[in-house]
C-alpha cells in the first residue's frame, strides 16, 4: 500500500506526541509498505542519525505551517490534495493533535475518495481541565468543535483512540459511528535502537552520589495541574527538611512556573534538579536509577504516555492527583490526593502490579497494521 501519514509533529521533534506516528511509520516500512510522511517544516527526519531500523526508507514532505488553525488547515489541505493528484495514495492516516484533521479530512475525502484513519491521542472536546478559563473557552467552542468532529467521523474508515474510557466516551457522544472506534494503546517505545551505555558519565555519577530519596519525573508538571504540583513540592520540601534528603530529577520541557513555586514558598532549592530534554533511552536509564517515579494527573480519561515508560523502568510509580480517573485505576496503588498520603507513599512506596509487556509499541503497531490491512481487503472487495 501507498500510505500517507499526516503528522505535523514527527521525529525528530521534541514532543511526546511524535512517537505514535513515528513508530507506526517505522513498523509499516518494516512490513514492506510505502510510507510518505507530511509534517510541519522544521528539523528533517534525515538531519541526524535515525534511531529506528526502517525509518530511513520513508519519504518526507515538509509543509510551511503558521500554526494558526484555519490557515494551517488550508495549507495542509492544499498540500495533501496536490500530493494525491501526483502520486498513488491508498490510505491517509491523520494524527491529532494538532487537530487539523477534524477540519480537512472529510473535505479531502469528498474530492479524492481516498479512505482515511483519524488517530486521536487526546480529547479535542475537553471539559475537565483544571483552569476555569480553559473550561469556559472549551464550552464556548464546543458546538464548532463538535460540528467538525462529527463530519470527520462520518467519513473516516477507522477512528483510533488510546484507551478504553476514551472509546466509551466517544461512542456515547457519537453513537451513530460507534462501530468505527478502535483502541490502539500507547506503549513503551521498544522499536527505538537503544544505547547500552550512559552517554553522560558525569550525569550518572551525579545521580548515584545523591544519598537521599531519588524521585524521577518525565514530562511536564504544572501543565497537568498547578494544584497537585504545589502539593508535590510542599511534601517533598517537608520530607527533605524533617528527616530525609529527597530530590526530584526532572526530564522533559523546562517549566518556569515550577521554579517560581519553589522560590515563592522558600523551599530548599536542592529538592529539584532539571536534567533537560533527553533522548528516550537516556530517560529510561535515569528512571531505572530512581527510588520511585511520579505522575501528576487530573483528567478522567486517558492513560498518557509516560506511564508505559515508568512500567518499563520497573520502579514504583506514585500517582498524585484526582482519584478514580482511568490512569489512577490503571496504576491502582500509591494513589495520593493529600500531603499525608503522598508523604507515606514516598517513605514506603509499594510495587505496582502492572500487566506485563503487552503495552509496547511494536505490539500495538501490529494491531494497528491489522486494522490497515482490513481497509485494503475491504477496498479490494468493493
Amino acid at each position: 500500500m501507498n500510505i500517507l501519514i499526516v503528522a505535523p509533529t514527527f521525529f525528530p521533534d521534541q514532543d511526546v506526541g511524535i512517537f505514535r506516528m513515528t513508530t507506526l511509520a517505522d513498523y509499516l516500512l518494516g512490513e514492506g509498505e510505502l510510507v510518505t510522511v507530511m509534517r510541519s517544516a522544521g528539523n528533517s527526519i534525515f538531519s541526524d542519525k535515525i534511531p529506528y531500523k526502517h525509518l530511513e526508507k520513508v519519504k518526507e514532505l515538509q509543509v510551511a505551517d503558521p500554526q494558526r488553525f484555519y490557515q494551517s488547515c488550508n495549507i495542509f489541505k492544499k498540500a495533501i490534495l496536490t500530493h494525491c493528484r501526483k502520486n498513488p495514495v491508498d490510505l491517509i492516516i491523520y494524527t491529532c493533535a494538532p487537530y487539523y484533521a477534524m477540519k480537512i479530512s472529510y473535505e479531502i475525502k469528498k474530492q479524492n475518495q481516498i479512505p482515511y484513519i483519524v488517530d486521536i491521542r487526546d480529547f479535542w472536546l475537553k471539559n475537565n481541565e483544571e483552569s476555569l478559563i480553559t473550561c469556559a473557552l472549551q464550552n464556548i467552542m464546543y458546538p464548532l468543535k463538535y460540528h467538525f468532529q462529527k463530519k470527520c467521523f462520518k467519513e473516516a474508515f477507522w477512528i483510533i483512540v488510546v484507551s478504553k474510557n476514551m472509546k466509551e466516551r466517544y461512542r456515547f457522544l457519537y453513537r451513530i459511528y460507534m462501530n468505527k472506534f478502535q483502541i490502539i494503546y500507547n506503549g513503551f517505545d521498544d522499536q527505538r535502537v537503544r544505547q547500552s551505555i550512559w552517554p553522560d558519565q558525569e550525569l550518572r555519577e551525579n545521580i548515584e552520589r545523591f544519598d537521599g530519596i531519588r524521585i524521577g519525573i518525565s514530562g511536564t508538571l504544572c501543565q497537568y495541574s498547578m494544584t497537585y504540583t504545589k502539593l508535590l513540592l510542599e511534601t517533598v520540601d517537608y520530607i527533605n527538611k524533617s528527616y530525609k534528603k529527597v530530590k526530584l530529577f526532572h526530564m522533559g520541557k523546562e517549566d518556569a512556573k515550577l521554579i517560581r513555586i519553589i522560590e515563592n514558598n522558600h523551599y530548599d532549592r536542592e529538592i529539584y534538579q532539571y536534567l533537560g530534554y533527553l533522548p528516550g533511552e537516556l530517560c529510561l536509564m535515569i528512571l531505572q536509577k530512581m527510588d520511585m517515579n511520579i505522575i501528576i494527573n487530573i483528567r478522567n480519561q486517558g492513560l498518557g504516555t509516560k506511564v508505559f515508560d515508568y512500567m518499563e523502568a520497573g520502579r514504583p510509580v506514585i500517582y498524585v492527583g484526582k482519584e478514580h480517573t482511568e490512569l489512577a485505576n490503571f496504576i491502582n496503588d500509591n494513589i495520593c490526593t493529600t500531603r499525608e498520603r503522598l508523604e507515606e507513599a514516598i517513605r514506603n512506596p509499594r510495587t505496582n502490579n502492572f500487566q506485563g509487556r503487552q503495552y509496547i509499541r511494536s505490539l500495538q503497531n501490529k494491531g494497528y497494521y491489522s486494522l490497515i490491512r482490513g481497509i485494503r481487503e475491504n477496498e479490494n472487495v468493493t
